[in-house]
C-alpha cells in the first residue's frame, strides 16, 4: 500500500518498516571495516603509528566542507527557483507613429 506523503516534517508512521538509523550506521562501519582492512591489511587498532587525533581532525575538516559544499547548492538551487519563478516580462506595445 503507498501511504500519501504529508507535506511538510514526515512522520516516522510513513517511513518503510525496517528503516533504523543505528542499523544503518552499523552496516556502514562493517563497509569501512572490510575496506580499511582490504588497503592497509588490517582494521584500525591501537598503536597503529597514526595519530588519531590529527586523522580525526582532518576527516572533520573534510566533513565540514561537504557540510558547506550542500549548504551553498541548496542556497543556489534556492535562487535558482526564485528566478524560474519570476513571469517574463511583459512585450510593450509598440507604438506607431502617425507620419
Amino acid at each position: 500500500m503507498i501511504r500519501p506523503i504529508p507535506i511538510g516534517r514526515i512522520s516516522p508512521d510513513f517511513l518503510p518498516s525496517g528503516m533504523d538509523v543505528i542499523n544503518a550506521v552499523c552496516k556502514d562501519l562493517q563497509k569501512r571495516a572490510k575496506i580499511g582492512e582490504k588497503k592497509y591489511g588490517e582494521r584500525l587498532v591501537p598503536f597503529n603509528n597514526r595519530d588519531g587525533l590529527r586523522d580525526l581532525y582532518e576527516e572533520l575538516l573534510d566533513a565540514a566542507n561537504y557540510c558547506k559544499q550542500l549548504l551553498m547548492e541548496e542556497e543556489l538551487e534556492k535562487k535558482i527557483k526564485k528566478i524560474r519563478d519570476i513571469p517574463p516580462p511583459k512585450k510593450k506595445k509598440e507604438v506607431e507613429f502617425p507620419f
